[in-house]
């Protein structure tokens, strides 16, 4: 592999141990055109996430459970070791597999975040930066001409000017908030755009102090700024800010204003969401009662799936749909759809989700079997939709962080799905301006542990996945509700589940009270 040769020159003439390769952008975006993924180039793999690291003997890709299948059959096993990702495999442990602690990682410097770049120093690696791409040198620099609109205050529910003072009221004299998400930004600026795929955020960084902000779409004039601000204590998003800007911060910590501001929407934006998940769910509809009447291929479906988005008003899908059939539906990210036909008896997970006029993103899963389903396929339905009943309808006096939702789910799954099946990825995230918009999450994760506020949206999306037999993944968009002075969660959607599918001996009273909420087709 002419590349990897390279590579480990590479490695001989900076004195390191091994080179971190990523997946994403300047950015940081979720969703990177492959042909611009470093990650890709090296090794093939086309998920959303996962990155990779050469040595002197091998290269390596890390990926979560999500991507484990994709990766096997995506990545030449001659040059590429995928190492599988889990609760019992962390990166920091899989690294350790790999690399002595003290050994020298290489990173490119403008695709580092500062939350990476700590975490490996942390960890008790050394740490050479790089002002270059070595596996995408090739590739031109984006360049993107802006083409920004401005959303309506009837919907996002406060001006820019709102949103900012309410953050500079909270910062001292001499601190300086930098927002650097493209999330934050767009919220922020209640701006919209079509600049990336599968993405309705505009592009650039703003500098907020005490007294004013300003937007920069220029790295030159951001820089620039950066140098003005003498003796300033800089509060960032150490996930979403490049540590090549780290020369300009003295004293920096974690921003913790941002988080708490976006995770709870206003009452507009709520009402928003409900009527593009209307929209949404007659797509989903319109999927489930046409592949029971027509003998669809995979990728005929998938197209079928994305034209009814734009037909029922989206501007554009919020990620590539996920149309996998039979066996495919194991793969929990599966992004391409083959000419498979989908026959009488298959399994089809459909999650899907679109961009309307706010700018908003949905998102929503649905199994559906064609025709008539197996007694397995009952079972492991039946399960997931119990984990789903049990997750949405807690008790949420005593079940108060997003970690107990997760933790809900997980241990009922855990202790009750059959040989074969995991559950491997989180239970949810947060949807807004993106389809993983930050906090909250719902997971094992530490940072999961967030209380649960009025107006949170997020997911809860349990499912089962066995390698060669298939899967399922059910999904609604939720958002928390105060009702006579208790919280619950509410679904955006009202997407039916599909009724013989259900075993209903498997469901207890309560399951069967729960489910009356629910359209059955």
């Amino acid at each position: 592999m002419e590349k990897f040769d390279y590579l480990k020159s590479v490695l001989t003439k900076n004195n390191c141990d091994c080179l971190y390769v990523n997946h994403t952008n300047k950015y940081f975006s979720e969703y990177v055109d492959v042909s611009r993924s470093s990650r890709f180039l090296l090794t093939g793999f086309s998920g959303s996430t996962g990155d990779a690291i050469v040595t002197n003997n091998k290269i390596y890709l890390f990926v979560d459970s999500r991507y484990w299948e994709q990766a096997e059959s995506e990545v030449d096993k001659k040059n590429v070791e995928v190492v599988k990702l889990g609760t019992d495999l962390t990166f920091e442990k899989a690294l350790l597999n790999i690399l002595n602690k003290g050994a020298t990682v290489l990173f490119y410097d403008e695709k580092t975040s500062f939350s990476l770049y700590e975490k490996f120093l942390n960890w008790g690696y050394k740490v050479v930066l790089t002002n270059k791409d070595y596996v995408a040198e090739n590739i031109k620099p984006l360049n993107i001409e802006p083409d920004f609109k401005k959303i309506k205050n009837s919907i996002v529910g406060r001006s820019e000017k709102q949103k900012i003072k309410k953050l500079q009221n909270k910062l001292r004299d001499n601190e300086v908030l930098i927002v650097s998400s493209l999330e934050d930004v767009s919220y922020l600026l209640n701006l919209k755009s079509n600049a990336f795929e599968y993405s309705s955020t505009i592009f650039g960084k703003i500098i907020i102090d005490k007294n004013k902000y300003e937007f920069y779409l220029s790295d030159i004039d951001f820089e620039k700024a950066l140098k003005s601000y003498k003796g300033a204590k800089f509060l960032i998003d150490k996930a979403s800010l490049s540590v090549k800007y780290k020369k300009y911060f003295k004293i920096y910590e974690q921003a913790k204003l941002l988080s708490t501001l976006i995770s709870l929407r206003y009452n507009s934006e709520i009402k928003h969401l409900q009527s593009c998940f209307e929209r949404t769910d007659k797509v989903v509809r319109a999927a489930y009662e046409n592949l029971q009447k027509f003998n669809y291929k995979e990728n005929e479906f998938f197209d079928f799936v994305n034209e009814k988005f734009i037909e029922y008003g989206a501007e554009t899908t919020s990620f590539k749909t996920i149309a996998a059939s039979g066996k495919n539906s194991s793969v929990v990210h599966f992004s391409h759809p083959t000419n498979r036909v989908i026959k009488d008896g298959d399994f089809v997970l459909l999650d899907c989700g679109g961009f309307y006029e706010g700018g908003y993103a949905t998102d929503i899963t649905r199994t559906f079997v064609k025709g008539n389903p197996s007694t397995e396929q009952k079972k492991i339905y039946t399960l997931v939709l119990k984990a789903f009943l049990r997750a949405y309808n807690a008790d949420l006096s005593k079940y108060k962080t997003c970690f107990d939702i997760d933790k809900i789910a997980r241990e009922f799954l855990n202790k009750n799905k059959p040989d074969g099946f995991n559950f491997g990825h989180g239970l949810g995230h947060s949807v807004g301006r993106c389809v993983h918009d930050g906090l909250p999450t719902v997971s094992p994760a530490l940072q999961a542990k967030m209380k649960i506020k009025k107006n949170m949206v997020f997911t809860i999306e349990p499912g089962l996945y066995k390698p060669g037999w298939g899967g399922v993944r059910l999904e609604n968009t939720i958002h928390v509700i105060k009702e006579k002075d208790k919280l619950k969660f509410k679904s955006f959607s009202n997407a039916p589940f599909q009724k013989n599918l259900i075993e209903f001996s498997m469901l207890n009273n309560n399951e069967k009270i729960y489910l009356k909420e629910w359209e059955l087709v």
